[in-house]
C-alpha cells in the first residue's frame, strides 16, 4: 500500500477475472456507468455480456485481461487491458479497456493494485507499453486521476477530444 492509501478494513482480493465473475462485473460496470460522461445514454448490458463471454474464451490472457477487487467478497474494482500490435513497429502494446473503483475505495490501496496486477500481464505478454485513457473531465475527477497515474511512474503522450 502507498504511503498516501487510505486503510481498509476488510479482506482484499484482487484475481483475475473469470466467468462466474460474470454477475458481479456487470453489476459493477453499470454503477460505473451511471457515473459516467457517458450515463444518458443508457447501459448496453446485452453488448457487455456479449463482449465478457468472448472475454472469458482467452483463459491464458493472450489478447485480453482483467482482475477483480474485492473487499470481504464485495466487487468494489476492475481494470481490464487488451493486447495490440503497433501498426507502425514490431510491437505490441496494452490498452486498458476499463479501470473503475467505487467511490468509496478510490484513496485507498485498491487502485494501485489493479493497476500493479494489469501492469505485469502486460509485461508477462511482452508488451512494450501499457497505455491508460482517461476518458473524463475534470468535473468527473481526471485531475486525480491523472496525478494517481504520473506517481505510478506514468507520463501523458498527448490528449483526447
Amino acid at each position: 500500500m502507498s504511503e498516501a492509501s487510505q486503510p481498509i478494513e476488510g479482506q482484499v482480493d484482487i484475481r483475475e477475472t473469470q466467468a462466474p465473475d460474470m454477475e458481479p462485473i456487470v453489476a459493477l460496470l453499470k454503477h460505473a456507468h451511471s457515473e459516467s460522461r457517458f450515463a444518458e445514454y443508457g447501459f448496453a448490458q446485452v453488448r457487455l455480456r456479449q463482449f465478457l463471454a468472448s472475454a472469458f474464451k482467452d483463459t491464458d490472457g493472450t489478447s485480453i485481461r482483467g482482475f477483480l477487487a474485492r473487499v470481504d467478497g464485495e466487487p468494489v474494482g476492475l481494470i481490464s487491458a487488451s493486447l495490440n500490435p503497433m501498426l507502425t513497429a514490431p510491437y505490441m502494446f496494452a490498452a486498458t479497456l476499463i479501470l473503475y473503483v467505487k467511490a468509496e475505495y478510490r484513496g485507498t490501496e485498491i487502485p494501485e493494485l489493479l493497476l500493479d496486477n494489469i501492469s505485469a500481464w502486460a509485461r508477462s505478454k511482452d508488451a512494450k507499453e501499457l497505455r491508460i485513457s482517461v476518458t473524463f473531465g475534470e468535473e468527473y475527477g481526471a485531475d486525480r486521476s491523472n496525478a494517481f497515474f504520473r506517481k505510478k511512474g506514468f507520463h501523458s503522450a498527448g490528449e483526447n477530444f
